[in-house]
Protein backbone atom coordinates (compact mmCIF):
# COMPACT_ATOMS: atom_id res chain seq x y z
CA UNK A 1 0.00 0.00 0.00
CA UNK A 2 1.70 3.28 -0.93
CA UNK A 3 1.53 6.35 1.90
CA UNK A 4 -1.98 8.23 1.78
CA UNK A 5 -3.71 5.53 0.06
CA UNK A 6 -6.75 4.15 1.26
CA UNK A 7 -7.16 0.36 2.40
CA UNK A 8 -9.17 -1.55 -0.27
CA UNK A 9 -9.60 1.16 -2.47
CA UNK A 10 -8.43 -1.01 -5.50
CA UNK A 11 -10.11 -3.83 -4.94
CA UNK A 12 -14.41 -4.07 -5.96
CA UNK A 13 -17.04 -5.74 -3.87
CA UNK A 14 -18.05 -8.73 -4.92
CA UNK A 15 -21.05 -10.08 -3.95
CA UNK A 16 -20.72 -13.66 -4.56
CA UNK A 17 -17.44 -13.14 -2.27
CA UNK A 18 -19.99 -11.59 0.16
CA UNK A 19 -22.22 -14.68 0.25
CA UNK A 20 -19.47 -16.68 0.53
CA UNK A 21 -18.81 -14.74 3.82
CA UNK A 22 -22.42 -14.76 5.27
CA UNK A 23 -21.69 -18.67 4.27
CA UNK A 24 -18.54 -19.19 6.15
CA UNK A 25 -20.48 -17.23 9.44
CA UNK A 26 -22.83 -19.71 9.19
CA UNK A 27 -20.68 -22.53 9.32
CA UNK A 28 -18.39 -21.01 12.37
CA UNK A 29 -22.15 -20.47 14.38
CA UNK A 30 -22.46 -24.30 13.75
CA UNK A 31 -19.39 -24.93 15.98
CA UNK A 32 -21.78 -23.01 18.97
CA UNK A 33 -24.57 -25.72 18.72
CA UNK A 34 -21.81 -28.56 19.80
CA UNK A 35 -22.00 -27.38 23.58
CA UNK A 36 -25.63 -25.89 23.02
CA UNK A 37 -26.68 -30.02 22.03
CA UNK A 38 -24.55 -31.03 24.65
CA UNK A 39 -26.33 -28.87 27.31
CA UNK A 40 -29.92 -29.99 26.14
CA UNK A 41 -28.48 -33.75 26.44
CA UNK A 42 -27.68 -33.60 29.67
CA UNK A 43 -30.71 -31.69 30.81
CA UNK A 44 -32.76 -34.39 29.06
CA UNK A 45 -31.04 -37.00 30.46
CA UNK A 46 -31.90 -35.07 34.12
CA UNK A 47 -28.09 -35.07 34.91
CA UNK A 48 -28.69 -31.20 35.05
CA UNK A 49 -30.82 -29.73 38.05
CA UNK A 50 -33.62 -28.56 36.76
CA UNK A 51 -32.99 -25.18 39.14
CA UNK A 52 -31.39 -24.64 35.88
CA UNK A 53 -33.97 -24.59 33.18
CA UNK A 54 -36.51 -22.16 35.64
CA UNK A 55 -33.81 -19.69 36.20
CA UNK A 56 -34.21 -17.13 34.87
CA UNK A 57 -31.04 -16.87 33.46
CA UNK A 58 -31.86 -19.64 30.95
CA UNK A 59 -32.61 -17.33 28.22
CA UNK A 60 -28.91 -15.54 28.55
CA UNK A 61 -28.06 -18.68 26.98
CA UNK A 62 -29.30 -17.31 23.62
CA UNK A 63 -27.61 -13.54 23.95
CA UNK A 64 -24.61 -15.49 25.16
CA UNK A 65 -24.07 -16.80 21.18
CA UNK A 66 -23.84 -13.34 20.12
CA UNK A 67 -21.12 -12.33 22.68
CA UNK A 68 -19.23 -15.58 22.15
CA UNK A 69 -18.78 -15.30 18.73
CA UNK A 70 -16.26 -12.93 18.74
CA UNK A 71 -13.55 -15.26 20.16
CA UNK A 72 -14.27 -16.80 16.61
CA UNK A 73 -15.19 -14.29 14.26
CA UNK A 74 -12.31 -11.11 15.10
CA UNK A 75 -9.72 -13.53 14.25
CA UNK A 76 -11.26 -14.64 10.94
CA UNK A 77 -12.53 -10.93 9.90
CA UNK A 78 -8.67 -10.06 10.97
CA UNK A 79 -7.44 -12.35 8.54
CA UNK A 80 -9.43 -11.72 5.88
CA UNK A 81 -8.32 -8.08 6.43
CA UNK A 82 -4.73 -8.81 6.24
CA UNK A 83 -4.93 -10.91 3.04
CA UNK A 84 -7.16 -7.69 1.77
CA UNK A 85 -10.21 -9.77 0.71
CA UNK A 86 -12.97 -6.70 1.16
CA UNK A 87 -16.12 -8.49 0.56
CA UNK A 88 -15.12 -11.83 2.11
CA UNK A 89 -14.60 -9.48 5.39
CA UNK A 90 -17.63 -7.54 4.42
CA UNK A 91 -20.14 -10.56 4.60
CA UNK A 92 -18.57 -12.33 8.03
CA UNK A 93 -18.85 -8.70 9.62
CA UNK A 94 -22.61 -8.61 8.27
CA UNK A 95 -22.97 -12.35 9.85
CA UNK A 96 -22.20 -11.46 12.83
CA UNK A 97 -24.00 -8.33 12.74
CA UNK A 98 -27.18 -10.39 12.29
CA UNK A 99 -26.61 -13.02 14.85
CA UNK A 100 -25.87 -10.40 17.25
CA UNK A 101 -29.07 -8.52 16.55
CA UNK A 102 -31.59 -11.36 15.93
CA UNK A 103 -30.32 -13.12 19.07
CA UNK A 104 -31.61 -9.94 21.54
CA UNK A 105 -35.47 -10.13 20.80
CA UNK A 106 -35.07 -13.79 21.47
CA UNK A 107 -33.16 -13.34 24.37
CA UNK A 108 -36.07 -10.85 25.63
CA UNK A 109 -38.66 -13.51 24.65
CA UNK A 110 -37.26 -16.26 26.52
CA UNK A 111 -36.99 -14.44 29.46
CA UNK A 112 -40.16 -13.09 29.74
CA UNK A 113 -41.33 -16.98 29.20
CA UNK A 114 -38.87 -17.79 31.81
CA UNK A 115 -40.40 -14.66 34.43
CA UNK A 116 -43.86 -15.41 33.38
CA UNK A 117 -43.90 -19.16 34.36
CA UNK A 118 -41.53 -19.03 37.58
CA UNK A 119 -44.76 -16.64 38.86
CA UNK A 120 -47.19 -18.92 37.57
CA UNK A 121 -45.77 -21.74 39.47
CA UNK A 122 -45.53 -19.47 42.95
Amino acid sequence: MLPGELPFTSTPISALRVLLGLLITLLLHGIQFVPLILILLLHSIQLLPAMLARSEKAPLVILFFGFTQLFYMIPVILHYKRSNDRSLMIGLIIGATLTFILGLPFAGLGYGLAKRSMNASL
